[in-house]
């Protein structure tokens, strides 16, 4: 169904369809599909690829790795004729199954950790990192070595919780609802699944929103350096439920204090 008040500029990819030939939308709304719609890895199990393996019917679009039977001519309201539309791996699977999760993962692979490499410098500190300050609602660049210190803290207390074989599924912020992370490599890899298709990518390239969520998903019931991973990690994606976790991180407050650059209370 494109809704044809919206067809255009977008993505399928990685799907089983039972065509059927018919789409959705009021037959005197105009065209079914606008320009630049691409259909990527499309298993067709019905008998008509009407809309889906119709190339005609595109616009500047692209049908790669089609699987199924092909519309030849144009349905309604559609003029007649080549659009420019680009046909490749037809009746094959594409060496990229799921264009999105290899387009997520090469963005997420590009994201830096949290490091002194990204903070502001000081002539006054002599070219070391610049003491952190930590305000409400901003996000907190931690030194390189203390950022290391508190992504490992992150990483064991996840492999201390795939441990006890219970699901962790978790609203991801960036990565998406209902998302679960399955595994955690020696390396400090995760395997995650989202409503698309599972992905692998290191701990640290997590955009900072997604590694607080999971901070506060692996905090346990009064723990409190739980507690101290889940305060640092939120105050690094600037989110204000850092002070709230800070109040029971016990005896671990006074070096979450000192880490984020925050005063004794």
């Amino acid at each position: 169904d494109s809704h044809r008040g919206m067809s255009f500029d977008l993505l399928r990819t990685d799907i089983t369809v039972a065509g059927d030939g018919r789409p959705g939308g009021a037959g005197g709304a105009g065209p079914f599909l606008g320009r630049r719609a691409v259909n990527w890895n499309i298993r067709i199990t019905g008998g008509d690829g009407s809309f889906i393996n119709q190339p005609e019917q595109h616009s500047l679009g692209a049908l790669v790795g089609i699987q199924g039977p092909r519309k030849n001519g144009v349905s309604f309201a559609m003029p007649a004729g080549d659009k420019g539309t680009i046909i490749a791996d037809e009746g094959h699977e594409p060496a990229i199954p799921d264009l999105y999760l290899a387009q997520l993962k090469q963005r997420l692979a590009g994201r830096k950790p949290t490091a002194a490499a990204t903070a502001p410098k000081s002539a006054a500190t002599g070219g070391k990192t610049a003491e952190v300050k930590a305000l409400p609602g901003k996000p907190v660049v931690l030194p390189g070595a203390v950022a290391e210190r508190w992504n490992a803290a992150l990483a064991a207390r996840v492999q201390t919780r795939l441990a006890t074989r219970k699901p962790l599924i978790i609203d991801f912020p960036r990565l998406g609802a209902g998302t679960e992370l399955q595994a955690l490599s020696a390396t400090g890899g995760v395997t995650v699944r989202t409503a698309q298709g599972a992905l692998e990518l290191p701990l640290t390239s997590l955009a900072a929103v997604d590694r607080a969520a999971l901070a506060v998903a692996v905090a346990g019931k009064d723990d409190a350096s739980g507690a101290a991973c889940a305060a640092v990690h939120l105050a690094v994606a600037g989110d204000v439920r850092s002070a709230q976790w800070l109040t029971h991180a016990g005896d671990a407050a006074g070096q979450v204090r000192t880490d984020l650059g925050l005063p004794p209370p």
